[in-house]
């Protein structure tokens, strides 16, 4: 959401990431943030 100043954009970059859950998301866990274009 701050990348994309859009909170809607999270289950399109959950997506991306290819997560099963989420909302189980572990710290730590690195998430790939693509450009806009590519969501």
């Amino acid at each position: 959401a701050e990348v994309y100043q859009d909170a809607t954009q999270w289950r399109r970059l959950a997506d991306y990431n290819r997560l099963d859950n989420p909302l189980n998301l572990q710290p730590g866990r690195l998430l790939q943030i693509p450009y806009e274009q590519r969501l």
